[in-house]
């Protein structure tokens, strides 16, 4: 079998990577929370007073986002190996980790983030990817959707008690497999379940 590189970036979101957040940031954590808002903020004011509403609202977008359609986003990574559409709730970068093909992003609050990247892993194919998940995250739930994409959906704790939920979505392709990973607090799961069934990446 060749060699698995499965799931490495859904292993860092029990390490950390979900960390955009100012009100879940602490001295222990892996990273510093990133001040993406008040820079975004500030340029946006900044702009307002010298180009019409429209433009700001174009340019505010992170390179590579682009509107799709009335609510939602479409991302296409410049490798062109990548794209997904995505609700417009995940509108600003999260520099907390920068994906080699793909983008991390987040809603204006900090609170959840969308992880969106191409993994290269040539031989891999469905079957492997999903058993690959079972093996390793026991209290997952791994299963593949009608749609044939691959769907894992994890619980965690991280070291001060605070439980977040790790949604993954991926799909196989001739390179290895691209994937949407969704983290969220475990309240709002409700809220966060119905966003994840209206991403679709391809």
């Amino acid at each position: 079998m060749k060699k698995l590189i499965a799931a490495t970036l859904f292993i860092l979101s029990f390490t950390g990577l979900f960390g955009c957040s100012p009100e879940e940031a602490t001295e222990s954590s892996v990273s510093e929370t990133a001040s993406v808002m008040s820079s975004a903020e500030s340029s946006e004011e900044s702009s307002q007073n010298s180009i019409p509403q429209s433009s700001v609202e174009e340019s505010s977008l992170p390179a590579h986002v682009v509107e799709d359609r009335k609510g939602y986003l479409k991302f296409t990574g410049s490798s062109g190996n990548i794209s997904a559409v995505f609700p417009e709730d995940f509108s600003v970068l999260c520099t907390e980790y920068t994906p080699s093909d793909g983008i991390y992003l987040q809603n204006p609050d900090g609170t959840a983030t969308l992880q969106i990247e191409a993994i290269e892993n040539e031989g891999i194919d469905r079957e492997t990817l999903v058993d690959y998940l079972r093996d390793n995250y026991s209290d997952a739930e791994v299963y593949v959707n009608d749609s044939k994409n691959i769907i894992c959906k994890s619980a965690v704790t991280d070291g001060s008690g605070n439980k977040s939920v790790c949604y993954m979505k991926a799909v196989i392709t001739e390179k290895g497999y691209n994937e949407a990973i969704l983290y969220f607090r475990q309240s709002e799961k409700g809220k966060y379940e119905t966003l994840f069934n209206k991403i679709s990446i391809s």
